[in-house]
């Protein structure tokens, strides 16, 4: 067991930078993407990845959940980065993002998951994703459209641990934004980066 989960380690920790510059740079190529800082990706990468192999090192998660941790990790670093540099969730990454995750948890029930983990993921989806489109419906200026998108990958990742972190993802994002709003004196700030920290807290490092 304990070469099983070093394997992953070994072949899933060290290539963090490399897959930073490809998935900054395969999206900008293909879709109208900003730009976004290179070597920032690079480091962040690293870092999610590093703490998602660790944390199945430990035995935090399973080996089986590392995929959606190495997925969901690459992604939430360059949704961050759009969305501070340029107030921007790209549907390529958000919606186009959704079939990799949820791949991840179909892999992840291949390789021994409870077969239930993608139905759980779908569930996350659905609440986090309704929620949000709600709020948007009542108050459009209190959540872009991306947000919702971003939302429901979120939602399956989080609903792959259990959709019962849902709401607390929801409440720590709320508060994440309005302590940053507060602390740089705005009355705007991206949602999305307090989402996903608020989130791979729960995917990658859980403190739950």
């Amino acid at each position: 067991m304990i070469l099983l989960e070093l394997v992953p380690a070994a072949t899933a920790g060290l290539p963090g930078p490399l897959r930073g510059r490809t998935g900054r740079w395969g999206p900008r190529r293909r879709c109208p993407i900003p730009e976004v800082p290179a070597r920032w990706c690079h480091l962040a990468v690293a870092a999610v990845w590093s703490c998602a192999v660790a944390s199945v090192v430990v035995g935090a998660f399973p080996p089986w959940w590392l995929p959606t941790q190495l997925i969901t990790g690459l992604l939430l670093v360059l949704l961050t980065a759009c969305d501070l540099r340029h107030r921007r969730l790209p549907d390529v990454l958000t919606l186009g993002g959704c079939p990799l995750v949820l791949g991840a948890l179909l892999l992840a029930a291949v390789l021994g998951a409870p077969t239930r983990l993608p139905l759980w993921g779908l569930v996350g989806a659905v609440v986090f994703g309704g929620s949000y489109a709600v709020v948007r419906l009542i108050a459009p200026c209190s959540l872009g459209a991306g947000d919702v998108k971003f939302a429901v990958l979120l939602g399956l990742a989080i609903g792959g641990v259990t959709p019962l972190l849902v709401p607390v993802v929801m409440l720590g994002a709320a508060v994440g934004t309005l302590v940053t709003a507060g602390f740089l004196r705005r009355r705007a700030v991206p949602h999305g980066p307090a989402m996903a920290l608020s989130a791979w807290l729960v995917i990658g490092a859980p403190v739950f």
